[in-house]
């Protein structure tokens, strides 16, 4: 059985009857988090039109949630439906339901410590699911959760040789949960795996890297013989990278709000925020929008994570050094941190802390390259986060001079004079300045907004 070592599929759904069991309500927040790990499972192509993620439910841990039988990328509120752990629908309200409903239903029943479950087809699996040479192994350090030899379910040994693969009802799902057994990940034979974890976000973060996993040891395979993850490798790698602790790291965002007016950091309203790339994604949970107020605020430097954790609490009210605050806020931010981290280039997260500044010193210092970059006649540069600036005729004769030796009247000469030899144009009204006070009256009037566009640009 177990070896070790709104589109709508008619084929993978099944029409059931509500239980007519009442149940409270989930959370908002759990109901968004659920929509959002179904689009992020697909935008990472670990789900396509097929799949399907489930979260306990938060007040009955006799209950689960999950969409009705559709596409994934489609999911939204109205689609969530609750279920017992026997797969009954409560409120699915004649709408079709996954077929292998009873995946997460058995799996819940027997492990009392999982919270979220998700089944996939992803693509690099599927070949070491039916390979009996080769198992899925750790191969690197975020992955360390697959373990030494992920197992494999051979529904053969349950439904005879003639199924079709399909957990369809609560005999093969309970088969599948015994073969999962303690473990996180376990692999069908020609269909996919299933991955579990005791957070939502961490079960996104394992199936995606899961798939990547399987993808890298697949890729190296054809280069001859692999070195895999030891043991105690896999489990300090867990320890260390999963979501729940980050606090090692540093964490960057370039993004903005989309409204016009100050996020509300202190309700459950959704924010939206935009990438670098112009893609927007939104949170309503207070923690994390005022985390990226405190990013937004010490753009573009890094922030570590505990000073990040604690400033945005400080923001929200409490005390940030409480100790179950402050266990809370941690899970609750990594989290959501690492989820942004796979699904966007809203966030970064650096092993080390990037120093850039956003203070013009007395005398600031343009990163050596920079200004050797610019005397070599280049019009654009990169910066310390090696992003590509496009430089103004200004910022073209202002680079060479913040060289450390120059405090800002000397800055101001220099430019006085090279606008004086014609080096450098400048303007009134659109004519050409040519009297010496003039050019130094309209120099230093921009002389502080261009020293803070480098600052602002990561040049210092």
């Amino acid at each position: 059985m177990c070896s070790q070592s709104d589109g709508t599929h008619e084929g993978a759904s099944a029409a059931a009857a509500d239980s007519g069991q009442g149940t409270e309500p989930a959370r908002a927040a759990l109901l968004d988090d659920l929509i959002s790990a179904n689009h992020i499972l697909f935008d990472q192509g670990i789900v396509d039109a097929f799949g399907h993620v489930s979260v306990r439910h938060d007040t009955r841990p006799d209950r689960f949630l999950l969409a009705r039988n559709m596409a994934p990328g489609q999911v939204q509120a109205g689609d969530i439906v609750t279920f017992t752990l026997d797969g009954d629908p409560i409120d699915a309200k004649g709408r079709r339901v996954y077929l292998e409903r009873f995946i997460h239903g058995e799996i819940y029943r027997r492990r009392p410590d999982v919270m979220a479950v998700i089944h996939s087809h992803s693509h690099a699996i599927v070949p070491l699911s039916i390979s009996k040479q080769t198992r899925l192994r750790a191969v690197f350090h975020m992955a360390g959760f697959i373990g030494q030899s992920a197992p494999v379910f051979e529904i053969r040994d349950v439904a005879g040789p003639g199924s079709d693969l399909l957990i369809s009802n609560r005999k093969l799902g309970t088969a599948l949960a015994e073969c999962l057994g303690a473990g996180d990940i376990v692999l069908m034979r020609g269909h996919g795996s299933t991955v579990v974890a005791d957070s939502l976000p961490r079960a996104v973060y394992r199936a995606v890297y899961a798939e990547l996993n399987a993808r890298y040891q697949i890729e190296a395979m054809r280069m001859g013989e692999i070195t895999y993850l030891t043991p105690e490798e896999g489990a300090a790698a867990s320890r260390t990278i999963e979501p729940a602790s980050l606090r090692g790291l540093h964490v960057w965002s370039g993004g903005k709000p989309t409204s016009k007016t100050e996020p509300n950091i202190h309700t459950e309203d959704p924010e939206q925020y935009q990438t670098r790339s112009g893609m927007t994604l939104s949170t309503n949970r207070p923690l994390l929008k005022a985390a990226m107020k405190v990013l937004g605020e010490r753009w573009p430097s890094t922030v570590p994570f505990e000073e990040l954790r604690s400033e945005a609490r400080k923001r929200l009210g409490g005390n940030p050094n409480d100790p179950t605050v402050a266990e809370e806020d941690a899970k609750t931010l990594s989290l959501g941190l690492v989820n942004t981290y796979i699904s966007s280039d809203l966030i970064e997260l650096h092993a080390i802390s990037i120093p850039l500044s956003r203070v013009v010193g007395e005398k600031s210092t343009v990163i050596a390259s920079a200004r050797e970059r610019v005397a070599g006649g280049a019009k654009a540069i990169a910066n310390r986060r090696h992003e590509l600036v496009k430089l103004s005729d200004l910022d073209l004769r202002l680079l060479p001079l913040l060289d450390g030796t120059r405090d800002r009247p000397a800055i101001l000469e220099a430019l006085v004079q090279k606008a004086l030899a014609g080096d450098l144009r400048v303007q009134k009204d659109g004519a050409q300045l040519s009297d010496p006070e003039a050019i130094r009256a309209a120099l230093s009037a921009v002389l502080e907004p261009a020293l803070n566009n480098v600052a602002v640009q990561a040049l210092l």
